[in-house]
């Protein structure tokens, strides 16, 4: 292994993940002193917590001091018991995850998989903690997973909808495909970039979203409409509902889409 790719596989190591978790940790406790605070229960966590406002947006705020977590992810966690099976049995594979969810997930589930897009690798290649795969083409054998999860990560791909079917094909017959995505119900979905000779090339004006890996922040490709399901549904095949999740007492005050796929 090349120096770059040593250091990139320790900075991905499950280790090294946790001490900058227990770090960020420290520092979200000093950033947000002032901040408006409120108790309640975080899925993740599974414990009483503080939430602090942050003024980053609905998606994004109030963030859980002990874990970092935002509004999508804990709406998400709390809507997986109605959407999926127990987790403590299934094989779930995260893409992209951010290190709330990662750790979460890696706790709660016997066969959790973490993959990351990791450009010139070759897929399937073990980084640290982390499997490199692309979501369009992933190195996995069909029927592999019982869940996918995908958190805000859709709109960022060049090509959601056959990056949907793929992960189609990594479940099992009954798995399901549960994932946020921000939309708006005021329009149909498009494009705000497209891609000529695989380079971006923007349509609307560029926004970027956080990025767990990226200080550059990943860019929106996809801006998701109110006929999001029946685009798959048309496109795909596939079955998908939206559940909208509120409870102030989990750290979700304002409502978050939680979407879930599966075969029809």
């Amino acid at each position: 292994m090349t120096g770059p790719r040593l250091v990139q596989a320790v900075l991905l190591s499950a280790a090294v993940l946790r001490a900058r978790a227990g770090g960020k940790r420290l520092l979200r406790r000093l950033r947000l002193r002032g901040a408006v605070r409120s108790r309640g229960s975080c899925p993740l966590c599974e414990r009483e917590v503080e939430f602090a406002a942050t003024g980053a947006g609905e998606r994004e705020s109030p963030v859980c001091l002990r874990c970092g977590s935002v509004p999508r992810q804990r709406a998400l966690v709390a809507a997986l018991p109605l959407l999926a099976p127990p987790l403590d049995g299934v094989r779930l594979h995260e893409s992209s995850p951010s290190p709330c969810t990662f750790f979460h997930f890696g706790r709660r589930c016997r066969g959790f998989t973490a993959s990351c897009h990791l450009p010139g690798l070759a897929p399937g290649t073990r980084v640290g903690a982390f499997v490199a795969a692309d979501l369009e083409r992933q190195p996995f054998p069909g029927g592999s997973f019982d869940v996918v999860v995908t958190l805000d990560v859709l709109e960022h791909v060049p090509r959601p909808l056959p990056a949907l079917a793929e992960v189609a094909r990594t479940l099992t017959p009954a798995g399901v495909h549960v994932f946020t995505a921000p939309r708006a119900a005021s329009r149909t979905t498009g494009a705000r970039v497209r891609f000529v000779g695989g380079q971006p090339e923007p349509v609307a004006a560029p926004e970027y979203h956080r990025d767990p890996f990226s200080r550059a922040g990943a860019l929106v490709v996809t801006d998701f409409g109110c006929d999001f399901e029946a685009l798959v549904a048309r496109e795909l095949g596939l079955v998908c509902t939206a559940a909208v999740v509120v409870a102030p007492e989990l750290g979700v005050p304002s409502p978050v889409e939680v979407f879930a796929v599966r075969r029809a």
